[in-house]
C-alpha cells in the first residue's frame, strides 16, 4: 500500500525566544500542491519552514511527515564548510560506489548505495547544464562558489532528487533573469509538492495555496497571490465596516443611556415640585406615598444603569474582538536628504580589477570602470547577479 506524501501539523504551537515569532495551535496539511508562505518580515516564515523540515521541535502538538524533502535555504551558511558540490547534490557516495563498480567491484554494499541511481551522472550533467554550471569539478568546495552559483547548485539538486516535497526560501535571490525563468518553468511543470517563501510576486502567482503568517495567526487562502490579496482586502474592508458599525452602536447606546437618565431626572424634578406644591396647598404631605415614590425612583435609576452597563459591555466586547482581528501594519517613512555631485566629479575609478575564488578561474578579469557625476552606468550583464557573492 502506497502512502500519500503529506506533511501534517496537528495543533502545533511554537515560540522563538526573544522574538515576536509565535505560532498557536496550528493545524494544517500539505499535500501534492504548490504552497506559498507570505507575511511581513520578522513574523517567522523561515522559522515555519524549519519546523516543517524538522530542524526545530514544536513546543506542543505534532508534525507528521510521510514524505521525503529537499530544502533550498536562503542562507548558505548552514552548509558544512568542507562540503563539496557533489556532497550538496547528495551524490558523492553514489558516484564513488558507481565508480568502484565500473572498476570491477562486486561488493553488495556498493550496489545498495547506487540502488536505482544508475543514470545519476547524466542527470547531474543535465541539471547543472540547465543553470550554466557544467562542466564543473564535483569535488570543488561548495563555498568557493559565488552566491548565485551556490543557489543554482541547490536548485539543480531539485532537478536530480526524487524527493516528494521541495522547500524554497527566497529562491530567486542572487539569480539572473534566465535562471529565474528556469525556476518558474520547473515549478509550473513539477508534479511534486512545492513550498515557497518568497517576495517574488510572479513566483507566488504560480501557487495553488497561499499561507499567510501574521501577528494574529496563520490564514490559508485557496488560489494564487493575486486572489489572496483580493480576499484579504475584502476581509479588511468587512472588519473596518464592522468596527465602524459597532463604534456607532456604542455612541448611540451612550447617548440613549444619557437621554433616559435625563428623562428620569426630569420626572424626579417634577415630582419634587408637586410635593412642594402639595405642602404649600395642604400644609402637609403623605410620608408613606413619598417614601414609596422615592423607592420606585431609585429602582428605576438602578435598572436604567444596569441595562446600560450590560449593553455597553456587550458592544465593547464586540468592538474589541473586531479590532483584534484587524492586522495593524506600521508604515515606515524615511526621508533622505538629496545628494548632489558636481559635473565631471570622479565618484569611483576601477583599474585592471581581477576577482575569483581561485587563481585559475577569474569571475572578473582586467575590469576597468570610471564614474563621474552626475552620470549613470547601467549593467546589462545577465550573469551579474549570479556572480556576486
Amino acid at each position: 500500500m502506497t502512502t500519500t506524501p503529506r506533511i501534517i501539523l496537528n495543533n502545533v504551537s511554537f515560540h522563538l525566544s526573544h522574538t515576536p515569532v509565535r505560532f498557536e495551535k496550528v493545524t494544517l496539511s500539505f499535500e501534492n500542491l504548490k504552497y506559498a508562505i507570505v507575511g511581513q518580515n520578522g513574523v517567522g516564515k523561515t522559522t515555519f519552514l524549519r519546523l516543517l523540515l524538522g530542524d526545530l521541535t514544536p513546543d506542543s502538538g505534532s508534525i507528521q511527515r510521510t514524505c521525503t524533502m529537499v530544502n533550498v535555504p536562503q542562507s548558505h551558511s548552514s552548509v558544512d564548510e568542507n562540503a563539496t558540490i557533489g556532497d550538496v547534490l547528495s551524490a558523492s557516495n553514489i558516484l564513488l560506489a558507481l565508480n568502484r563498480i565500473k572498476n570491477g567491484s562486486i561488493h553488495e554494499n556498493d550496489f545498495d548505495i547506487v540502488a536505482n541511481q544508475w543514470g545519476i551522472e547524466k542527470r547531474i550533467e543535465d541539471a547543472l547544464s540547465t543553470f550554466n554550471l557544467w562542466p564543473v569539478d564535483l569535488n570543488q568546495l561548495f563555498h568557493q562558489l559565488s552566491g548565485g552559483q551556490k543557489t543554482k547548485v541547490l536548485l539543480a539538486k531539485t532537478l536530480i532528487s526524487p524527493a516528494d516535497f521541495f522547500l524554497f526560501d527566497e529562491p530567486t535571490n542572487n539569480l539572473d533573469s534566465r535562471s529565474r525563468d528556469i525556476l518558474s518553468q520547473y515549478i509550473d511543470d513539477s508534479s511534486k509538492g512545492v513550498i515557497i517563501v518568497s517576495h517574488d510576486r510572479a513566483l507566488l502567482n504560480q501557487c495553488d495555496r497561499i499561507i499567510e503568517i501574521t501577528t494574529q495567526g496563520i490564514d490559508v487562502y485557496g488560489g494564487n497571490y493575486d486572489f489572496h490579496k483580493e480576499q484579504k482586502e475584502i476581509k479588511r474592508q468587512a472588519l473596518e465596516q464592522a468596527i465602524q458599525a459597532r463604534t456607532e452602536i456604542l455612541i448611540k447606546s451612550k447617548q440613549l443611556t444619557q437621554t433616559r437618565m435625563e428623562r428620569h431626572q426630569q420626572n424626579e424634578s417634577r415630582g419634587r415640585k408637586e410635593k412642594i406644591k402639595q405642602i404649600n396647598d395642604k400644609g402637609s404631605y403623605n410620608k408613606i406615598e413619598l417614601k414609596s415614590k422615592k423607592g420606585r425612583s431609585e429602582n428605576t435609576n438602578r435598572r436604567i444603569r444596569l441595562q446600560a452597563d450590560r449593553k455597553l459591555e456587550a458592544v465593547n466586547t464586540e468592538l474589541a474582538d473586531a479590532r483584534a482581528k484587524l492586522e495593524i501594519q506600521e508604515k515606515l517613512d524615511v526621508c533622505l536628504a538629496a545628494t548632489w555631485v558636481p559635473n565631471n566629479k570622479m565618484v569611483i575609478k576601477i583599474e585592471n580589477l581581477c576577482f575569483g575564488y581561485d587563481q585559475k578561474n577569474y569571475l572578473i578579469n582586467d575590469f576597468n570602470l570610471q564614474l563621474s557625476g552626475p552620470n549613470r552606468a547601467p549593467s546589462q550583464d545577465p550573469m551579474a547577479a549570479a556572480n556576486l557573492p
